[in-house]
């Protein structure tokens, strides 16, 4: 029987998020502080959950709190709502409720005594209930309600991840944000993104708009030593033997990546019997378990590249060679002067981040060992 001992692929919080106590402090501190930050990793790196646990002690200590996530929203109009919902959470009111009955029945929404004074204070609200409005225009007043909403509250901490996919959209989304919160007087931002190089981009070229708006912050790998100990911790609640030896081969296996390493525990957990004892084979057995779960994703990402035959390359060089692409021999004279180029795409698609000068690793761990299987193929 399948034990379902970790979580993933959802966020988490308190005793569930471990290694991260000093960046959500800083964080904290400095939101607490009114010094806007920005938060930078790669894919599944637990942005969301720091973002979410920040949320939460903010909440405890009596501070007004917004958040919303960029990527579940699909279009200007939806994040106008969200962020108008995100808001209004801190008045104790069913505020998704009240969103639902104002799409169907104005009159309704608009006389229940429970939300007469979001009425009389955020009037703006009830263009959510005109069908022909504009996103746009929606997503300009929900900006300047978040500046309207901050100067009724003494700061207000306003929290938006995966901001990176709002250039997406349009970039000149990016220019008027900036123009609108630079005003916000009363409110402090926290930025997250996984696209690493455009969120670097955004805040710190100085032909973007949010050029110099905020602090970068960095998020690296969950420290060794206390992944090995929540492992042997949950493997220990499970009834599952393992040595101290084989939880730091776990986590060594996949980097210390807060989400493949959990992955990997949990196909560890499926594969050992009851009452066994985790050996090296279970683990080895386990990896390549983990790697045909996930091969979908690595199947796309690969087929994305099917255009750029050089960035697949450089790809194998860095996976299978072990090279840096700007000193290996294995490209030409030509390829040599787009390696620079081909690398920031690869950046960009969120594949590849840059460790040091000359060298990048994969931002899913386990693309090397997919990479070594195509080449056999």
């Amino acid at each position: 029987m399948l034990r379902q001992i970790f979580e993933i692929g959802s966020p988490v919080t308190g005793k569930e998020l471990i290694g991260r106590d000093g960046e959500v402090n800083e964080l904290l501190s400095r939101a607490i502080g009114g010094q806007s930050m920005i938060l930078v990793a790669p894919r599944r790196y637990g942005k969301t959950s720091i973002l979410l646990e920040v949320c939460n002690r903010l909440k405890s200590k009596g501070f007004s709190v917004g958040y919303i996530d960029i990527f579940e929203s699909v279009g200007l109009g939806e994040v106008a709502q969200r962020i108008v919902e995100s808001l209004l959470m801190n008045e104790k009111l069913p505020i998704r409720k009240f969103f639902s009955v104002l799409r169907r029945d104005l009159r309704r929404a608009i006389s229940g005594v429970e939300f007469k004074s979001v009425i009389q204070d955020y009037e703006f609200v009830l263009s959510f209930a005109e069908p022909q409005i504009e996103e746009v225009k929606l997503f300009d007043e929900s900006l300047d309600f978040i500046g309207r909403y901050g100067e009724k509250r003494d700061n207000l901490i306003f929290m938006i991840d995966e901001f990176s996919d709002i250039a997406k959209w349009n970039s000149e989304l990016l220019k008027k944000m900036r123009a609108k919160f630079q005003r916000h007087r009363n409110v402090t931002y926290l930025f997250a993104g996984s696209k690493e190089s455009l969120m670097r981009d955004i805040f710190t070229r100085k032909s973007y708009a949010f050029y110099g708006f905020g602090m970068l912050m960095e998020l690296g790998p969950l420290p060794e030593e206390e992944f090995v100990s929540y492992l042997l911790r949950k493997f220990s609640h499970a009834g599952i033997k393992i040595t101290n030896k084989l939880a730091s081969y776990i986590v060594q296996k996949v980097g210390s990546h807060p989400y493949y390493t959990k992955l990997l525990a949990q196909t560890v957990a499926d594969v050992v019997e009851p009452e066994e004892e985790v050996a090296i084979e279970i683990v080895d057995k386990a990896y390549e378990m983990a790697l045909l779960r996930i091969k979908g994703e690595l199947d796309r990402e690969w087929e994305s590249l099917i255009s750029a035959p050089l960035e697949r390359k450089i790809l194998k060089i860095i996976g299978i060679y072990k090279e840096s692409p700007y000193t290996t021999k294995l490209l030409n004279e030509k390829e040599r002067r787009q390696v620079y180029f081909a690398l920031t795409d690869l950046e960009k698609k969120g594949i590849v981040y840059k460790v040091s000068k000359g060298k990048y690793a994969f931002c899913n761990p386990f693309f090397d060992s997919y990479l070594r299987i195509l080449d056999k193929h």
